[in-house]
């Protein structure tokens, strides 16, 4: 009986944690400056949080097994991961995590030819009648289907709010990732690309040159948007459609993937997301 009691003990102890509140820095370790927006939480569940532009973080966990792997991670940099339990004896009086650079070369890719050919891909002419909702900690998406050679050239959204409602500002971090079972695996990006959208631009449609970043593919991959600071302001409103290239999302900013649907219920959801590509032969 004492044996089954103190297995049933280790077992709530193991699932059913306090909530624990940790105040720290990432930096970067080779060249001694702090890393913003680095995304924190804990694999594959809801829990996390990003750094701030200074590479400052509050991370608070209200619930976790002791197990769980907590991970660090940014573009442009190695990722770095802890045990939970070990991670908050470590760091419980805050201090500094380091982030080491990854070494890598931007190609550039020139497109010869006096005709350039190019196409959209993605959910065009999303509709503002509906909506999905962009709070924070959450990325989502779609999936592009493609078997040609391609160029990124520019990508494109329409956001719906309230003229009310809008933040002063808000900054989303735009990926490209493999796939794997149909969802985003492996982020194909060599540095992040970030995107800050200004008060007067939350209710229309909004473009972004990404020419220069080389972005070269040859399968199929997903492309996302996270929130990774808002100023101000409500939610914010991405104009989608109920049918269009696969949706895509997952909360937390180490989450796991899902395809996406409206709350509560089977009907999917297309996220407004549009890429001009140039086709390379």
């Amino acid at each position: 009986m004492k044996k089954v009691l103190s297995f049933l003990i280790l077992f709530l102890f193991a699932f059913c944690t306090k909530a624990e509140k940790v105040n720290g820095i990432v930096y970067d370790k080779q060249g001694n400056k702090p890393i913003g927006f680095v995304s924190i939480g804990i694999v594959n569940s809801p829990f996390g949080t990003y750094s701030n532009e200074k590479g400052q973080f509050e991370l608070k966990l209200e619930q976790f097994n002791v197990n769980d792997t907590l991970r660090f991670s940014c573009i442009g940099f190695n990722t770095i991961s802890y045990i939970v339990s070990e991670f908050f004896e470590t760091f419980a009086n805050g201090d500094t995590v380091f982030l080491s650079e990854k070494i890598t070369q931007l190609n550039e890719i020139v497109v010869l030819g006096n005709r350039i050919k190019t196409k959209t891909l993605g959910n065009i002419n999303a509709s503002r009648q509906v909506l999905i909702g962009f709070l924070g900690d959450k990325e989502s998406g779609i999936i592009v289907e493609n078997r040609e050679n391609i160029l990124l050239r520019e990508v494109a959204f329409k956001l719906a709010m309230t003229e009310f409602d809008q933040p002063d500002s808000a900054v989303f971090r735009f990926n490209i990732y493999s796939l794997k079972d149909g969802l985003p695996d492996r982020n194909l990006l060599k540095r992040p690309i970030y995107f800050r959208i200004y008060n007067g631009q939350f209710d229309e449609y909004v473009s972004f040159n990404i020419r220069a970043e080389n972005i070269k593919l040859e399968e199929s991959f997903a492309a996302t948007f996270e929130l990774v600071k808002q100023y101000g302001g409500k939610r914010i409103y991405f104009a989608g459609k109920f049918h269009g290239s696969k949706g895509i999302i997952r909360w937390g900013p180490q989450g796991e993937w899902t395809e996406q649907k409206a709350d509560g219920g089977p009907l999917k959801l297309h996220q407004s997301l549009e890429i001009e590509v140039i086709e390379i032969e």
